[in-house]
C-alpha cells in the first residue's frame, strides 16, 4: 500500500546524545479500523462521523493528516477534540489539512536552504531560536547535571545541553578556512571529529560548530558563514544540534 507505518526517526546529531531505531512497515492490505497518519493520536469511526482524539503534531508545522478507512466507509463529518473540520476524501484515503501553533523549529533545524550550484564564498541566512528550545536545554541540564571540564568540551557529543551550529561541507578539510559571524559579530568555530582528539583527520573531520547557547530566543538572528572555494553543492548548510522536536496538541 502506498501509506506507511515508522516508528522513530534515525537521529544521528553532531553531540551524539541521541540515536533512535527506523522501523518501517507496510500498512495492512486490509484495514478493518481507520489508521491514522502524520501525527499521533486516535481515530474511531461511528454513525457516520470519524472521530479524532489525541491529535499532536510538530510545533509551528503545516501538514495533512491522512486517515485509511475500511472499504467503503465514507464519513458524512470529521471532528478533531470534538471540533468539525474539513476534509476531503479519495477512495479509501481521507486528507486534512492542519496546521499547529508555535514557531517551526524542529530536530537538526536548517537556516536557509541548500543550494547545489553554490560552489563556496559568503553565505547568510536568517533564523529565530523559539523559547521552548532554550527551555528543552534546561530540562536536558537538570537531567543530566555533569560537571564538564573545558577539555571535556572540546567532544561535541557532550554538554548536550549546548545550543550547537554545526556548518556542514561534504568531504571537508580540516585546513580550510571558514569564518562564522552571528548578527555581525565574529564567532569562533571549532573543529569536529568523531574522536576526542584530533588523529588520523582525513577519516575523523566532520566539519565546524560553533556553541550559539548565547542567542536571545524569539529573535531573528542574521548568520553569515565565509568559505573557500568549494565544487558546486559541496557546502550542505548550517544547522542547529541538541534540538529534539516537540510535539503540541493545540491547533491555530
Amino acid at each position: 500500500h502506498p501509506l506507511w507505518h515508522y516508528g522513530d526517526r534515525i537521529s544521528l546529531p553532531l553531540s551524539g546524545t541521541q540515536a533512535y531505531v527506523l522501523e518501517v512497515n507496510p500498512a495492512p492490505d486490509v484495514v478493518t479500523q481507520p489508521e491514522l497518519f502524520n501525527a499521533t493520536g486516535k481515530a474511531s469511526f461511528k454513525d457516520g462521523q470519524l472521530d479524532l482524539t489525541g491529535i499532536a503534531g510538530q510545533s509551528g508545522s503545516t501538514s495533512e493528516i491522512q486517515v485509511l478507512l475500511p472499504a467503503g466507509q465514507r464519513p458524512k463529518t470529521v471532528a478533531i477534540q470534538g471540533v468539525r473540520v474539513a476534509f476531503h476524501q479519495t477512495a479509501d484515503s481521507l486528507g486534512i489539512p492542519m496546521h499547529f501553533s508555535g514557531n517551526p523549529f524542529r530536530h537538526s533545524q536548517q537556516i536557509g536552504t541548500y543550494d547545489p550550484a553554490f560552489a563556496g564564498g559568503s553565505f547568510s541566512g536568517t533564523q529565530s531560536v523559539p523559547g521552548r528550545v532554550f527551555r528543552q536545554l534546561v530540562v536536558r541540564k537538570k537531567g543530566w547535571p555533569i560537571a564538564y571540564t573545558e577539555d571535556d568540551l572540546k567532544a561535541t557529543w557532550l554538554g548536550p545541553d549546548r545550543l550547537l551550529l554545526f556548518v556542514n561541507v561534504a568531504e571537508p578539510i580540516d585546513t580550510m578556512k571558514v569564518t562564522l559571524k552571528v548578527d555581525g559579530q565574529s564567532v569562533s568555530l571549532l573543529p569536529a571529529y568523531t574522536s576526542v582528539y584530533p588523529q588520523a583527520t582525513e577519516r575523523t573531520f566532520v566539519g565546524w560548530y560553533a556553541d550559539v547557547s548565547s542567542l536571545r530566543p524569539d529573535v531573528s538572528h542574521t548568520f553569515a558563514v565565509e568559505l573557500p572555494a568549494l565544487r558546486p553543492g559541496q557546502f550542505q548548510g548550517l544547522f542547529f544540534d541538541n534540538v529534539e522536536d516537540e510535539l503540541t496538541p493545540i491547533l491555530r
